[in-house]
């Protein structure tokens, strides 16, 4: 058994051996001559791309900033409105009942009735 397990070391190592030479002599594998040019076009697709893009970054650079200001003036503009809205309409408890009353169509029956369940 022990010479069954020396065996497979061996194989291991040999094995190894075989792939660690194989880094030692690297292969040489040809690419198509035409490699080089079809890079080399991209590359300069990528910088015409860049070019007439420019025009557009420069618009994206400040009117998307100038955009987002304009939005947030108008929350603001809008909150203050909003403020200064319910400031001046303070509703009493009085007014509120009596709306409430006219929404539902409550009458003073209604409410008699209503008391005279809740005392019981």
């Amino acid at each position: 058994m022990t010479g069954e397990l020396m065996n497979k070391k061996k194989l291991i190592e040999a094995e190894v051996e075989k792939t660690l030479q194989c880094f030692d002599q690297p292969e040489k594998i040809e690419s198509s001559p035409f490699f080089f040019t079809r890079v080399q076009a991209a590359i300069n697709a990528l910088e015409k791309k860049e070019t007439e893009s420019g025009i557009s970054s420069i618009f994206e650079n400040v009117l998307r900033p100038a955009f987002i200001g304009g939005i947030v003036l108008i929350n603001l503009i809008t909150a203050g409105f909003t403020l200064s809205r319910q400031d001046t309409r303070r509703t009493t408890k009085s007014q509120v009942i009596y709306s409430f009353a006219e929404e539902y169509a409550f009458t003073q029956n209604d409410y008699d009735i209503l008391k005279m369940n809740e005392v019981r």
